[in-house]
């Protein structure tokens, strides 16, 4: 089975994501923080991570990093509600799979995670 690890400091945003993801015949886990995200990715090796890049103690970018050190083809999609050129380019910069706007259609999202578990089937 798949699994997705999401780490969003937003409640209401994880529900989302899990409820939208679920189907897909995933195994979801979830986190609020970037270290507590860090620890689940290293125990669940998941094959592919949402993340958002504003978190309470850590910056996104910070936490990609750390698992692209832990598994350089770890797919690692890029979640944020604050775009910007200059954190797109760092995020793909850091080997991140894929930028998404949170605004943008949630179909957009779909076809991204789709895409990383084809890449990186479990």
């Amino acid at each position: 089975m798949n699994k997705i690890l999401i780490i969003d400091d937003d409640s209401m945003m994880l529900s989302a994501l899990t409820t939208l993801l679920e189907n897909d015949n995933c195994a979801i886990i979830t986190s609020t923080g970037g270290k507590e995200g860090v620890q689940l990715y290293l125990r669940h090796r998941p094959g592919t991570v949402l993340l958002d890049v504003r978190l309470p103690a850590e910056n996104g970018i910070e936490v990609l990093k750390e698992i692209r050190k832990i598994n350089a083809n770890a797919k690692v999609i890029i979640i944020t509600g604050f775009p910007s050129p200059e954190v797109r380019k760092e995020a793909m910069e850091n080997g991140a799979f894929y930028f998404y706007e949170k605004s943008r259609d949630v179909g957009e999202l779909q076809k991204a995670v789709q895409n990383a578990l084809a890449a990186n089937p479990r």
